[in-house]
Formats: structure tokens, C-alpha cells, sequence
């Protein structure tokens, strides 16, 4: 009589089942993780808050600045905040006097900076003790903390793709008229998407503020509305959408769609903070944001 286990043949105890398979991929919704790094849009016209309100959020903010419009925002807030605030302005020049904007150039710093950024966010969710001694003196992040990424304004990186589109990237033309191939447009979308995906991969909040635009209607009269200027498919990576508008001597964010709830079930937010704005959604979604 032969003892012990035949070669090749796997313990009975070891072989996981298709019910362990189910248990250890699915798990009741019950037993999450509070939602954690959320994805925010915010449009609105010139000089409402857009900026002010992205500098609220949770620290350590880096602010991703198309405009040049953060540095001065950032000295309504305290020393202590603005110490963690970091501002990447990233606009370039060219020309002798540095006085021609250069889209192309600007375009490859944001993605630069987009990149640097969530790669080192990436390295502090490692966790202190898989980082070496040489990665714990350089980080400037400290492993755990959900911070904040700002891009101000998402607008521009829409708009400088499509000009890179038209000064670069595009390889097609049509011969009567020499203008772009429609389908040249798809380049511009996956390098969108790209961007947009760079910032999906980390857990933190990430703040995306959009110019407002008139709805026009089939007369060309404008009918009272705004939306906001981005490219078309924005919407499926954000998880709620806000509108922010004047209300007297303040202003207010109104909810325009999203993962919390449908249109109209969430009230409009008077003079919001990022604080505000978490218990908000909170209280009239139910779901917990950590």
C-alpha cells in the first residue's frame, strides 16, 4: 500500500470551488469601503468661485493651473493652508520676448505634470513600510493621506487638444479643400482619455473646473441655459457634475448629474466649501464618502 499523496494529484482541502471563486471577486455592497477620492466637476461663468471653491478640498491640493488664477486665490486662506497648496502653472512662451502662447508646448507640460503627480501618489499608497529610506526623505505626500488634484480649467485641455489636432497631430486631409479628416478627431479623444484615465488611477479627489457656455437654440437665440465646455464624453468619468452660479451676494452649486443621485433629488448647496459639500451629498445620497 503506497502512502502519502500521488505525484500531480492536488489536495482536496487546496482546490478552491466555484463558490470560493464567487466569495473571494464578489462582495455585498454592505461590507465596501466608504467611497474614497471623489471625482468632481464644476463649471460655471468667469469669477463665480470656481477656483476658490477647488482650494477648500482636502490637503495637500496640487493645482494643475492653466489660467494663472490660483497663486492669488490661494491668499484668501491661511498660511497654514497655503503652505500645502502647490501650484503648477503651466503655460509656456515662446518667441523672443516670450510673448507668443505655445499650446503645443503647454499641452506636454500638463501631461508632464499630470503624469509626475499621480505617479507619486501611487508611491505613497504603497504604504511607509514598502518605500525606501531615500522615498520616505523626498516624499512630500504622507502614505494614507487623500489629498486633492485640481485641474483649472478642463476647458483649456480640451481646447488645446483640439489645437494640437489641428497644428500637429493630424495626418489626413481631404483634397477638395485641404481642411481635417473628421476621423483625425479620434486622436484628440485618446489623448483626452489618456488624461483622463492618468487621474482615475489614483484614490484621491480630483476637482476639474469648466468654463460655461450659452445653449443656443436651432434659431441661433439663446435660451436662458448654460452647460459647460468640455469634450463630449466628460460626463462618464466624473462622478457628479455641478453647476456653480451667483445667488445675491454669494454663490450656489447646483447639482447637474451623477453617480449620487438623478437631477432634482439633490437640493441646491448655498455658499459651498468642499466640507459642506461632502455631508451634503452624504445626507441626501446615503452614501458614505470617506
Amino acid at each position: 500500500m503506497a502512502f502519502g499523496k500521488k505525484k500531480g494529484v492536488k489536495s482536496v482541502e487546496n482546490v478552491e470551488t466555484p463558490v470560493d471563486r464567487l466569495r473571494r471577486r464578489f462582495k455585498p455592497s454592505t461590507e465596501l469601503p466608504a467611497v474614497r477620492g471623489v471625482k468632481v466637476g464644476i463649471y460655471a461663468n468667469p469669477k463665480v468661485g470656481k477656483t476658490h471653491f477647488s482650494l477648500t478640498a482636502p490637503l495637500p491640493i496640487f493645482v494643475i493651473d492653466t489660467e494663472g488664477s490660483a497663486k492669488m486665490i490661494s491668499k484668501y486662506f491661511d498660511e497654514e493652508r497655503q503652505s500645502q497648496i502647490y501650484i503648477d502653472e503651466i503655460i509656456q512662451w515662446v518667441g523672443k520676448k516670450k510673448g507668443k502662447f505655445d499650446i503645443v508646448g503647454s499641452l506636454k507640460s500638463m501631461e508632464e505634470s499630470i503624469d509626475t503627480i499621480t505617479d507619486v501618489i501611487l508611491l505613497s499608497e504603497k504604504g511607509a513600510d514598502e518605500l525606501s529610506e531615500e522615498e520616505k526623505e523626498r516624499m512630500i505626500i504622507e502614505p494614507g493621506v487623500t489629498g486633492t488634484i485640481v485641474i483649472d480649467s478642463g476647458t483649456d485641455m480640451w481646447d488645446w487638444l483640439s489645437t494640437w489636432l489641428e497644428l500637429e497631430g493630424a495626418t489626413k486631409f481631404n483634397k477638395s479643400d485641404n481642411s481635417m479628416n473628421r476621423t483625425e478627431w479620434g486622436k484628440a479623444n485618446k489623448k483626452y482619455a489618456d488624461f483622463m484615465y492618468l487621474l482615475l488611477r489614483c484614490n484621491w479627489n480630483v476637482i476639474w473646473t469648466f468654463r460655461a457656455r450659452p445653449v443656443i437654440d436651432a434659431r441661433g437665440a439663446d435660451v436662458g441655459i448654460t452647460q459647460a465646455r468640455y469634450q463630449k464624453n466628460t460626463p462618464f468619468w466624473l462622478e457628479c457634475l455641478f453647476e456653480l452660479v451667483q445667488d445675491g451676494m454669494g454663490n450656489k452649486m447646483i447639482y447637474r448629474g451623477g453617480r449620487f443621485g438623478l437631477v432634482g433629488k439633490i437640493p441646491d448647496l448655498k455658499d459651498p466649501d468642499w466640507p459642506a459639500l461632502v455631508k451634503h451629498l452624504e445626507k441626501y445620497s446615503g452614501i458614505k464618502i470617506g
